[in-house]
């Protein structure tokens, strides 16, 4: 969770994960720090994800909006296709 100097500003962090729609394989956890002062960014971080990501065929990738707190563990992580949810890898 972020801090700020001025107790009134709220911070509030997500994890924008991109994936691989067909397999479930992460290309990229992009972090994103969002905060209540009412200033919207520049970029959406679904967009910025994507970009980030250098994914060759954006096509074949979604976005994953995600608690970073599903994200930062020492376990290698994947996507659920069907449900769209983190879980652990499975090892092949």
């Amino acid at each position: 969770m972020g801090q700020s100097t001025d107790s009134t500003i709220k911070s509030t962090s997500r994890a924008y994960i991109v994936y691989d729609k067909a397999t479930g394989e992460i290309a990229l956890v992009h972090h994103a720090i969002t905060f209540s002062n009412g200033l919207q960014p520049a970029e959406k971080p679904e967009a910025a994800a994507l970009r980030l990501s250098g994914a060759p065929n954006a096509a074949n990738y979604l976005v994953l909006d995600a608690d970073a707190a599903e994200v930062n563990k020492l376990t290698p992580i994947q996507v659920d296709i069907t449900n769209h949810k983190v879980i652990p890898k499975i090892k092949k």
